[in-house]
């Protein structure tokens, strides 16, 4: 499946539209919500530069958190107090979304985070005075924009169901993290935002102690498209044509539709979403394309288990393509690989299921052996650009040459 990152502007913005009031029938009941259409998303969390404490503070930060149990909620709780008292603001925040991770009802750490509890319900401050201001309609757990100021029960009725299927009159929907655009049913809705905030909380749980990473701006945008059909239309409107079965660009979210490999497409696009976003690695910068593309496919081999992403599956076509090439000593030089231009990348049809390759091998090789230095890598790109020279630094006193022998050794060997 191959996937595109856009890489023009985009002339016709599915942008989020103002809502009319939800007019009435003869017989007393609501009408269907109209989708929004221009709603100002709630500022969530203004942008917090990229910055690293430096001196004893952070070393001894360091030193707390690797005592600290895995499951330890408290503790995390109590590192993040000292973290306040120190003045580490990052490393803070990153403590507090530890805590709630482990224990989602922990008071404490949801109010220093900026949470209130409304309808038995934790939301950000921010986004309860919008949704207050836009008006919402409960469906399940899901808010779903009306327009009305009121929070209503609604159950939509089959003619109202099939209005829906116009991608104009689309239903959005809201979760912790994510507004959800989509023209399939509401149930199908539902379960795409649970997918997507399980990719959330894998990506939080795989990189944000190691690199304290900063939460989005904004709520994430992802559309989905009931069918191809109509995808490709909105798509040729805003791109002048259609490629790939999904796309991300950071003012138009996640594009995808309703197809077998909906969720896969979701864990890819939405990891390069959540690179940009909360790691602040730009897509378009030679030569990190690598790592947006190489942690996509990374995640898009994952499987959904218990609101979670497990990750370090295998993906047999990109291994199956790889295997080929270096037994025939046709893959990229790791070096040259790695130095590659966005427009290189973009040409080579090898570097997607090398990207994999290089990805899982550095995160999954011997229980994780390079982990560490690849997140050093990662972090460091987000101010370097992900140069060759950052890699080398991040591995510095490992023999690259020897490196790359394991990395072909063990996809040679991998079943």
């Amino acid at each position: 499946m191959k996937k595109i990152i856009i890489t023009i502007s985009l002339f016709l913005s599915l942008s989020y539209s103002p809502v009319s009031p939800v007019p009435e029938k003869e017989d007393g009941k609501k009408s269907a919500p109209q989708a929004p259409q221009n709603v100002e998303q709630p500022d969530i969390n203004k942008p917090v530069p990229v910055k690293k404490p430096t001196g004893e503070t952070i070393t001894l930060y360091k030193e707390k958190l690797k005592k600290l149990g895995s499951k330890d909620a408290e503790g995390h709780f109590q590192l993040a107090q000292w973290c306040q008292e120190k003045g580490l603001g990052l490393e803070m925040k990153s403590q507090l979304r530890r805590t709630i991770r482990l224990k989602p009802n922990h008071a404490q750490a949801r109010e220093l985070l900026g949470y209130v509890k409304e309808n038995n319900e934790w939301v950000l401050k921010e986004i309860a005075s919008w949704e207050r201001k836009n008006g919402l309609v409960k469906y399940y757990n899901t808010w779903i924009l009306d327009g009305t100021g009121n929070q209503l029960k609604y159950t939509p009725t089959p003619d109202e169901l099939e209005e829906k299927k116009k991608w104009i009159k689309s239903w959005v929907l809201r979760t912790e993290h994510y507004l959800i655009r989509t023209n399939t049913d509401p149930d199908s809705a539902f379960k795409l935002g649970k997918v997507m905030e399980s990719l959330y909380q894998t990506f939080f749980d795989v990189f944000d102690e190691t690199m304290t990473l900063t939460e989005p701006a904004q709520m994430l945008r992802i559309n989905v498209f009931k069918d191809r059909r109509d995808y490709s239309s909105i798509t040729l409107q805003q791109l002048g044509s259609v490629q790939g079965d999904g796309w991300f660009w950071p003012t138009d979210g996640v594009n995808t539709f309703v197809f077998g490999q909906t969720n896969l497409n979701l864990f890819h696009e939405g990891s390069h979403q959540l690179v940009y976003a909360c790691m602040g690695i730009n897509p378009m910068e030679s030569p990190t394309l690598w790592l947006h593309e190489g942690l996509g496919e990374y995640f898009e081999a994952g499987k959904l288990e218990n609101n979670r992403i497990r990750l370090g599956n295998i993906n047999l076509e990109n291994l199956t393509m790889l295997k080929g090439w270096l037994k025939q000593n046709t893959y990229i030089p790791l070096p040259q690989f790695l130095s590659l231009g966005k427009d290189q990348y973009m040409a080579d049809p090898r570097t997607y299921a090398q990207g994999w390759g290089l990805a899982h091998f550095l995160m999954e090789y011997r229980n994780g052996q390079y982990r560490p230095n690849f997140l050093t890598y990662l972090d460091d790109s987000r101010t370097t650009g992900g140069r060759f020279e950052d890699f080398k630094k991040a591995f510095n006193g490992i023999d690259l040459l020897n490196m790359e022998r394991e990395w072909k050794d063990y996809l040679l060997t991998l079943r």
